[in-house]
């Protein structure tokens, strides 16, 4: 991991205290609805993901280097 994606994580995992966001905190961490995000997850763009019970989970790790890859640098 680079500087950037430690900071992000450690950011992160402060603030929720897990290692995985279920769908209402990866809305809040990406800024997007929840109908956005599960298209954007059912097209096949987003972030890696993972179901456990019927719920969805973002790894932490994963939500990380998503977020890394597809900011814009001004």
């Amino acid at each position: 991991m680079s500087d950037i994606e430690k900071m992000y994580f450690q950011m992160l995992f402060d603030k929720y205290k897990t290692m995985r966001l279920n769908k209402s905190q990866m809305c809040e961490v990406c800024n997007q609805s929840d109908s956005t995000l599960d298209r954007i997850r059912r097209e096949g763009m987003g972030c890696e993901y993972s179901k456990d019970s019927g719920m969805i989970y973002y790894p932490l790790d994963k939500v990380v280097k998503h977020l890394t890859k597809t900011m814009k640098t001004l």
